[in-house]
């Protein structure tokens, strides 16, 4: 409910609120030359879950003596007064907007300077409550977890990929290739259609510079491709199998000094990485993290069927955000983890490459579980 002296002013106030993503309630703005009967009256008012109440700049020095008003109604002053000493009756948020004047201290309601202020904080407020009514989800078992193995892994310093094994999570297999005879004998191993990838920092994912060539069926096919990306990007390259197509997404896990790990989602692809567009979560993940985290980047529509694509196995995506969460709350010692890509598919995801860090804990003197049984 928003409350001012005048039309134009409160008209001003609804508008700002409607920007800071508030809803103003049916019936508001109200302009009222009473304004502290006005407050009271949207103070009980059902329709109304917050009260932003207005009072325009004194007429004259701040520091004036308050006459009582003519008429019946209260000067703003005395309404900034009965402000001040907080509606004994209210059970809902009530700030004020001293336009021009300086906030009493240690009121009981919330004042501020202007209007923006005012409407950004009730709006954090709206969404701290919101969240804190979202259920907390559960903490969910998993099967095909070996946790002493994954700490044996992390102590010697393994490999990302033995590391994900541990905990349930499968990375496509890739071998080195130095020449391309080295390459066409992988290829012929595999069986089916590969992936040729230079591994110099940077290029791995980078189909549009031309250091990835996917589908290549033969021995002449992928003999071309090696001397193509080896005399660009250098000789050293992956071979792996082909994997049906899906959604590039990339799962992160980084241990924030401040928050301890957090794992990362977001969508693959130049404009995402450029932007930011990365959501995050503390681990261990419940099953309420998992499913919001997959659905929090800006880009995350292209996994729900984006202009007529076929929607990906969310629930895929949800398990593996699972796994890596349990991973990051039981192994202490990994200082940050990426899976890049992961292919959301139409029927589950792959994980295409994982590489890993190792240290102590950025501020942890602990190495237990990160939550309470």
């Amino acid at each position: 409910g928003v409350v001012a002296t005048s039309a134009p002013l409160a008209a001003l106030a609804a508008r700002v609120c409607v920007r800071a993503g508030l809803e103003v309630a049916p019936g508001y703005p109200v302009a009222a030359a009473d304004l502290a009967d006005a407050a009271r009256a949207a103070v009980v008012d059902g329709a109304a879950d917050a009260v932003l109440v207005v009072v325009p700049p004194p007429d004259g020095p701040t520091d004036a003596p308050v006459a009582p008003s003519s008429g019946g109604a209260r000067s703003p002053f005395e309404a900034a007064s009965w402000l001040a000493a907080g509606p004994v009756e209210a059970d809902k948020p009530v700030v004020a907007v001293l336009l021009g004047q300086d906030p009493p201290a240690g009121g009981a309601v919330p004042a501020y300077r202007t209007v923006e202020e005012a409407a950004r904080a009730l709006s954090r407020v709206a969404a701290y409550a919101a969240w804190r009514r979202e259920p907390a989800g559960e903490i969910v078992p998993l099967s095909d977890v070996d946790t002493a193995g994954g700490r044996a892994v992390a102590d010697a310093g393994g490999p990302a990929w033995d590391l994900l094994g541990a905990h349930g999570v499968r990375v496509v297999g890739e071998v080195a290739a130095h020449t391309a005879e080295q390459a066409v004998a992988v290829a012929a191993a595999c069986g089916g259609p590969v992936a040729l990838k230079a591994t110099a920092p940077g290029l791995r994912h980078r189909l549009d510079l031309g250091a990835v060539r996917l589908d290549l069926a033969d021995a002449a096919a992928v003999r071309r491709a090696y001397d193509e990306v080896s005399r660009a990007f250098g000789p050293h390259v992956v071979v792996q199998p082909m994997t049906a197509p899906g959604v590039a997404c990339t799962v992160e896990v980084v241990d924030d000094p401040a928050f301890g790990p957090i794992v990362g989602f977001g969508l693959g692809g130049e404009a995402t990485d450029l932007l930011g567009d990365r959501a995050w979560r503390a681990a261990p993940l419940t099953d309420t993290d998992a499913a919001q985290l997959v659905r929090a980047p800006r880009a995350a529509p292209l996994l729900l069927g984006h202009r007529g694509a076929d929607p990906v196995d969310i629930d895929a995506l949800v398990e593996l955000l699972l796994r890596v969460g349990r991973l990051a709350d039981e192994q202490a010692g990994v200082r940050r983890l990426l899976l890049n890509p992961v292919l959301a598919q139409a029927t589950g995801c792959t994980v295409l490459h994982a590489e890993v860090s190792y240290g102590p804990p950025a501020f942890r003197p602990d190495t237990g579980p990160r939550r309470l049984p």
